[in-house]
């Protein structure tokens, strides 16, 4: 028990002090149920964290398998999702578990071309391509000691991941606004919408939140 003025600020100083490896909060008890919407706590948590913040769904502790299996992670060729990917695989390493890593192609209908479907087909063709060779370098840098897989999906971000749900991973890892402060969580688009849909529990990382995601001690 500590005493502070704001629920989100007590934590974060707390998680600060005890040097801990995340914040986890649970959604609110008003969401939809097996689904993640974020609360006036998690809100603001996930507004400033110094930490890696995970918001569990509504009901989650009532799911059949409890432990992670496989870790996902949203990841598109930039310097915040990089860091986010790094966390996904510390935190699989831990856990002994998979890292299943998503890109995501948007469809057509958010292409402004001119000269037609095939044109506008073309394109996504390309573009499938160019996420699926960075999403492919970026796994392939990763240790060894990571079992790591590449897909890539096609549609809205956001619909795409939100659909993911723990048949597919047991938590999904997402980075932060690239022109966010450093070492804080500050959302972007993407996360702040995910963590009113996602099916499972949602990670934000701060931007180069660098060193391990859990200390060795920890791990052993």
């Amino acid at each position: 028990m500590i005493a502070c003025g704001s629920v989100a600020h007590g934590l974060n100083d707390l998680a600060e002090q005890l040097g801990a490896s995340a914040i986890v909060v649970g959604s609110s008890p008003g969401g939809p149920l097996r689904r993640v919407f974020a609360g006036s706590t998690a809100e603001r948590l996930l507004q400033g964290a110094s930490v890696p913040v995970l918001v569990a769904p509504r009901g989650h502790r009532d799911r059949s398998t409890p432990g992670l299996a496989v870790v996902g992670c949203g990841f598109v060729d930039t310097v915040d999702a990089h860091e986010a990917l790094g966390a996904a695989a510390r935190l699989a390493i831990v856990a002994a578990a998979r890292l299943e890593v998503f890109s995501v192609v948007a469809p057509n209908a958010e292409f402004a071309l001119l000269g037609g479907r095939d044109a506008q087909r073309a394109y996504v063709d390309a573009a499938r391509e160019d996420f699926r060779s960075a999403l492919e370098r970026a796994v392939g840098e990763l240790d060894d000691t990571v079992r790591a897989t590449a897909t890539v999906l096609e549609g809205d971000v956001v619909d795409a991941l939100a659909a993911l749900d723990d048949r597919d991973v047991d938590v999904l890892v997402v980075g932060s606004r690239g022109y966010g402060p450093l070492r804080r969580v500050l959302l972007g688009g993407t996360s702040s919408r995910l963590l009113r849909r996602a099916a499972c529990p949602i990670m934000v990382v701060p931007r180069c939140a660098g060193g391990p995601l859990v200390s060795s001690a920890e791990a052993t």
